[in-house]
């Protein structure tokens, strides 16, 4: 009875013993746990502010989207506060934590004049956001007064 408890113990053992083998042998083919890394976005002023996003080492980010903010245009994530290097989404691959910053460029607007004969006839203005249009010379026609300069729409708006 002795030798077969002794027997029992030994087999159960040996097959914990091979179930530790196997396991550890697994775990060791996957070898070490991947690094996470933090990827922030610094929108400058524009909206909505994108989640910061948790990502493994080696992986890329997920393009955010589009942001908004009054008067620019979305110019695109960069990697540094200078707005030097673009980060390519299709490329960029994460190997520590990092800020992404948003760049914007300052939206124009164009006007151009409509003379219908008159003269001299106003050449168009470039005007950055929240800018004002100068006020053209006065034009002559023959057998008219001239009567200001209006907007679209409606065309009874006078622009000032």
């Amino acid at each position: 009875m002795e030798i077969t408890k002794k027997c029992c113990k030994n087999r159960i053992l040996m097959f914990f013993c091979i179930i530790l083998i196997v396991l550890n042998s697994f775990i060791a083919c996957l070898g070490p746990a991947a690094s996470t890394y933090t990827v922030v976005f610094q929108t400058n002023g524009g909206s909505p502010v994108p989640e910061t996003q948790i990502v493994v080492e080696g992986n890329k980010v997920k393009n955010p989207g589009i942001i908004n903010k009054t008067g620019y245009g979305f110019g695109g994530w960069y990697k540094d506060w200078t707005l030097t290097y673009q980060w390519n989404f299709a490329k960029d691959t994460v190997i520590n934590n990092i800020i992404l910053y948003a760049k914007w460029d300052i939206d124009y607007y164009t006007v151009d004049f409509e003379a219908y004969g008159g003269v001299p006839a106003p050449s168009q203005q470039n005007i950055v956001y929240g800018g004002k249009v100068i006020t053209p010379p006065i034009m002559l026609k023959t057998g008219y007064a001239f009567g200001g300069w209006y907007g679209l729409p409606p065309i009874l708006r006078t622009v000032n």
